[in-house]
């Protein structure tokens, strides 16, 4: 996917580092919903995606962005906050919760008589929402480029080059651009909306590698996947988020930038891995506030036009006669088995729906043959499925005439669903575009009540070909906190160790995360981690006992980031600690910099603010120091 700009000056580089895409699949079609990050005046915005067909308007639609906003905080990577229970339960009454986590706030054609290069087709051209859309086709990529050039497409250097490859392949390109005089403001600001198209391929993938010409060095892609199973990338390395994860307390404030930091981390351990970081029922939310998925929100991001396939049979014989010996019964058995095997791809052709009538031959050996062609492609569809039946065998030939229903069914429910994200953070080395595969169930991070989490040895190794079997999918990226009981212990054998969720916890949303790279490089890891990541080269945390207090000895690498911050002027990260600890009540350090450690309490917003007016401030005054 490639952003290009649809007027105004060639100088300005345009910025999309990250991208947020809602897939589902289902027997050979594709649901693509789009969410971009882009940086600039809506009305410049131009989105230029390779795609394996021509796409007409009925298989193209705007969504809104709050469907986003859901399935988002259904599965981001979260943090939840523990507080160990009154070790003598019989001087204070025993109080639960339930554990839960919230989401973060967290015209085309050209000139008038402008024609085309031969080497390029306009296929198709529609309106959609605020969209104006073409569907090219080319063969040639430098006469591509030149065609989005002639018709005022400000694209970036080098794209006839990153093109090349999907020209060969003979695939389109969807290009939607901005009409400004259809934009939708809200509180007097431009909205751009999601966008939606499917089509029919052999190949479940998504095209990368065009991103990276509006990249500043290193693009985040996440995939969020509706579907049958969980998700893999099928042609890269696959490794899991570590989940329960224990980190300090000032970590809260600073989630986003923590978990981009870690990203670094495990990319540079398993380069160019994609992580998993969630995989479960799309119509399960146990620990979260935002509820599961709607049905009205499946159907939005692609149900209505995967169903008469998904999840329920929907082919069925309905008449059949036998001339021969072969038993009608038995025939029967087998074909009813056959049609319970759903062609799926010929559910897409038109006409499949209603009944179909054709006529089998059984030969002695089992195999069975069509007599004569059905007349649709849809009836020839559904009869060649059924001569891949085996019969018992005979002494002589039989013929049968079959009579079968397509009927349609209801769109997928969530509850039929398993949602998979995926993450993937790249640079120029990218190599292939994604492909994904069916993979089996994994489970971790999503169980409070379980002795350790529910991690199931998740965070000794993070790579998925390792991980413990599970019965169905309940895996999800958690981070934790814990608050160790500090009050008094009126009794011989208090029972240290049991934890109580806490109504507080934050989560880091996919546009959070890629916001923050400055942050995240004041991030020390081995400071914050309490918990021993060796897949990681964090083997032990560099913290105390979470049952103490003692504040641990600062490390050199968190010397160094606090120096690097005094001098600068630039707030110290959580993971950096003063020579002198701070005390425990209000995180002020001893030069009584509030700045310097955000608070637990702190909400996020607030300290994305501080940071970027104190980094603003710092650099300002090296202005003025220099001239």
């Amino acid at each position: 996917m490639m952003v290009a700009r649809a007027s105004g000056p060639t100088g300005q580089p345009l910025r999309n580092d990250a991208i947020t895409v809602v897939l589902m699949r289902e027997g050979l079609r594709t649901v693509v919903s789009l969410q971009n990050s882009y940086v600039g005046p809506p009305e410049d915005f131009a989105l230029v995606v390779p795609v394996p067909v021509v796409l007409q308007r009925e298989q193209v639609r705007t969504l809104p962005r709050a469907v986003f906003s859901r399935i988002d905080a259904l599965s981001a990577p979260r943090l939840v906050e523990l507080r160990e229970e009154d070790p003598c339960p019989d001087q204070a009454e025993a109080a639960g919760s339930q554990l839960r986590g919230s989401g973060a706030s967290s015209g085309l054609g050209g000139p008038p008589g402008a024609a085309a290069p031969a080497p390029v087709r306009v296929e198709s051209r529609f309106e959609v929402g605020e969209y104006d859309v073409v569907v090219l086709g080319a063969s040639d990529s430098i006469a591509l480029e030149r065609w989005l050039v002639t018709h005022e497409y400000r694209i970036p250097e080098g794209a006839s080059a990153m093109l090349r490859p999907y020209v060969e392949a003979g695939m389109k390109f969807f290009v939607a651009r901005v009409d400004a005089s259809r934009l939708r403001f809200e509180s007097g600001r431009s909205v751009l909306s999601p966008i939606r198209f499917h089509y029919d391929a052999e190949t479940f993938a998504f095209p990368i590698r065009p991103s990276l010409l509006n990249s500043a060095g290193s693009q985040d892609l996440v995939v969020l996947v509706l579907g049958e199973g969980r998700y893999e990338a099928a042609n890269r390395p696959n490794v899991r988020a570590p989940t329960w994860v224990e980190v300090r307390p000032t970590t809260r404030g600073w989630l986003a930038p923590f978990y981009s930091a870690l990203m670094d981390r495990i990319g540079a351990r398993f380069p160019g891995a994609v992580v998993t970081e969630y995989a479960g029922g799309a119509g399960v939310c146990g620990n979260c506030t935002t509820g599961p998925l709607t049905d009205e929100e499946v159907i939005l991001l692609g149900g209505d036009v995967l169903r008469p396939t998904l999840g329920a049979r929907s082919l069925e014989v309905v008449g059949l006669s036998v001339a021969g010996p072969a038993p009608r019964d038995a025939v029967m058995a087998r074909l009813r088995s056959r049609a319970a095997e759903d062609p799926r791809a010929c559910s897409f052709l038109s006409g499949a729906m209603g009944e179909h009538t054709f006529e089998l031959e059984l030969r002695q050996d089992g195999h069975v043959r069509l007599i004569s062609e059905p007349e649709t492609p849809a009836a020839r569809c559904i009869a060649r499925h059924f001569v891949r039946t085996s019969m018992p065998p005979a002494a002589e030939r039989s013929t049968a005439r079959v009579t079968v229903s397509r009927h349609p069914v209801a769109a997928p429910m969530p509850n039929e669903l398993v949602l998979t994200r995926l993450h993937m953070r790249y640079g120029t080395d990218v190599g292939e575009d994604l492909v994904l595969r069916l993979a089996r169930p994994i489970a971790g991070g999503a169980d409070a009540a379980a002795p350790d989490g529910g991690t199931g040895g998740l965070v000794d190794a993070l790579e998925l070909a390792r991980a413990p079997r599970a019965e169905s999918n309940a895996f999800e990226t958690t981070f934790v906190v814990r608050h160790p009981w500090s009050g008094p212990m009126a009794c011989l054998r208090p029972a240290r160790g049991r934890w109580l969720p806490v109504e507080r916890s934050a989560q880091a949303s996919a546009a959070q995360v890629r916001a923050t790279p400055a942050a995240a490089r004041l991030i020390d890891l081995a400071d914050l981690v309490r918990t021993p990541l060796p897949a990681l080269g964090l083997p032990d945390g560099s913290g105390p006992s979470v049952a103490t207090h003692a504040p641990p000895a600062p490390s050199a690498a968190a010397t160094r980031s606090q120096a690097a911050s005094t001098k600068s002027g630039a707030p110290a990260s959580p993971g950096s600690r003063p020579a002198t600890p701070a005390p425990s009540s209000g995180g002020r350090s001893s030069a009584g910099c509030t700045a310097a450690r955000p608070t637990a309490d702190r909400g996020g917003a607030a300290t994305w603010i501080t940071l970027a007016l104190a980094l603003a401030w710092s650099a300002r005054r090296r202005q003025t120091h220099d001239g």
